[in-house]
């Protein structure tokens, strides 16, 4: 089960902040010069912290759905910041106990492609 399109797989009972979460804390975490082990941990701590459901966007629409992004944004660094200082997340974010497979009841495929990998080389 990929993440992909906005939803964690094809399930709809979530919504995207998981995403969000994941990639700004991973991407606070280059740009804070963090090793792997701490983006790792940082990125386990923003998606356990930001597990939303979709009734954000079920009619009637409330004020909190333009909010959210940008709270779920602040919160990622924040954990960022917090792995920084040696907080560790859950180990088994993904395949672990209790993790997002099994949350979602089915394994999820992740890009390990270096062609996908973000260097401060060649941000500009």
């Amino acid at each position: 089960m990929p993440i992909h399109g906005g939803r964690p797989g094809e399930d709809e009972r979530f919504n995207h902040a998981m995403q969000l979460a994941m990639s700004t804390a991973a991407s606070a975490g280059k740009l804070f010069g963090l090793s792997i082990g701490q983006i790792a941990n940082a990125i386990s701590i923003a998606t356990a912290d930001n597990i939303s459901l979709a009734c954000i966007h079920a009619e009637p629409v409330a004020q909190w759905k333009g909010f959210s992004p940008g709270w779920t944004g602040m919160r990622a660094v924040y954990a960022t910041s917090m792995a920084k200082r040696g907080f560790t997340g859950p180990r088994g974010l993904f395949e672990g106990p209790k993790g997002l497979e099994q949350m979602f009841g089915g394994t999820i495929r992740r890009s390990t492609s270096s062609s996908r990998r973000f260097s401060r080389n060649t941000a500009r």
